[in-house]
């Protein structure tokens, strides 16, 4: 596997080697992280099987019922935040992101989540698990910081993969995260589909409040299908307008698709979308009245300063990274430098600039 060397690639996070998988091969998913200095409990080199992608379906009655049947299934609320699965590797938490990277930035914090929940003796009792979540707050990856939370990062547990690549069942997982206190997603409850109006409930909620949406997992956890809120589509929509030309043709056209339906199949007012659509396609490119540049900017908590050097070069090899700014703070009683930075995004910036100079192009 490892002569496949057009999809991987050999990275070394501090003295650790590591193989990353960069896109999907007849045998590993994309994400794979290979640690061929490590060994798992069966002797075998330890693999960190990628994270696999979530069917997503827009119809949610007729989705649920196509995946599930008749048959139970757990829901999840789905956070907004990014990927991580924590690992186990010569006696030390790694995080790993969902493309297979060792990330300096949440391998920080997940030193100090050490600090207030039982990562340590999860990895200690099953070293070759892995616990996969999102991470919310000040982050290097989504500049949108969640206001409900406290500064800083935080871990939320979603699925524990076994050394194989399975998933443990959901609610096997609850008990060990309640074991080890690892806080997990929020857990909505166990559902058929002829509970649909209590799940329609439970989804005008979670967009009333500009939620995500939610996660519906089978009992043994191997089947799982996502649903999202119009509520988040429209804020991706203004959010990521500015970053247009950067982004696969069909972003904006299936958050649109989704919205739409999402209206019809809950019953909302379709006029007070038509207007929240139309505003958050105003409110997306109001940054063109005096634009400078497409950027997201971004703050982050680091302990030591070399963690924000290696997180800068390791964005810096996908999009163009610039400081903003460091200044030394305290958080919850503890010294941290507040890292200030943004993302360019060239080829939008470029665009905007020629269409807002009025140059001509072909459609």
């Amino acid at each position: 596997m490892i002569s496949e060397n057009n999809v991987v690639e050999q990275r070394t996070f501090e003295s650790i080697r590591y193989y990353r998988i960069s896109d999907d091969t007849p045998s590993h998913p994309r994400g794979t992280v290979i640690f061929p200095d490590a060994v798992d409990q069966s002797g075998h080199i330890f693999t960190v099987w990628g994270f696999p992608r979530i069917k997503r379906v827009y119809v949610l009655e007729r989705g649920l019922r196509r995946f599930f049947k008749e048959r139970p299934f757990f829901l999840e609320e789905k956070l907004d935040g990014y990927n991580v699965r924590l690992v186990w590797v010569n006696r030390r938490v790694l995080a790993l992101t969902r493309g297979g990277f060792v990330c300096p930035y949440t391998t920080e914090w997940a030193q100090i989540w050490a600090e207030s929940m039982g990562l340590v003796e999860f990895f200690q009792d099953h070293p070759d698990h892995v616990l996969c979540g999102e991470a919310l707050g000040d982050s290097p990856y989504n500049p949108q910081r969640p206001l409900d939370l406290p500064p800083g990062l935080h871990f939320f547990l979603f699925e524990i993969s076994l050394p194989d690549g399975h998933r443990v069942p959901p609610e096997q997982k609850y008990e060990l995260a309640a074991r080890y206190a690892i806080p997990t997603v929020p857990q909505l409850g166990k559902f058929t589909v002829q509970e649909l109006p209590a799940i329609k409930e439970l989804l005008l909620e979670i967009n009333n409040r500009g939620g995500e949406g939610i996660v519906a997992k089978g009992e043994q956890g191997e089947r799982m299908v996502k649903y999202v809120t119009a509520a988040s589509d429209l804020e991706d929509i203004r959010d990521h307008l500015p970053i247009l030309f950067d982004l696969d043709s069909g972003y904006f056209t299936n958050r649109l698709l989704r919205t739409t339906l999402f209206v019809q199949e809950l019953g909302l007012d379709e006029e007070e979308y038509a207007q929240r659509i139309g505003r958050a396609m105003l409110e997306g490119w109001s940054v063109l009245r005096n634009y400078r540049e497409s950027a997201e900017e971004y703050r982050i908590l680091v302990r030591n300063i070399n963690t924000w050097k290696a997180l800068q070069e390791l964005l810096g090899t996908r999009v163009q990274v610039e400081e903003l700014y460091t200044r030394p703070v305290v958080v919850h009683g503890r010294p941290f430098v507040m890292v200030g930075f943004k993302r360019v995004f060239r080829k939008s910036t470029k665009r905007f600039r020629m269409i807002l100079k009025g140059y001509g192009h072909y459609d």
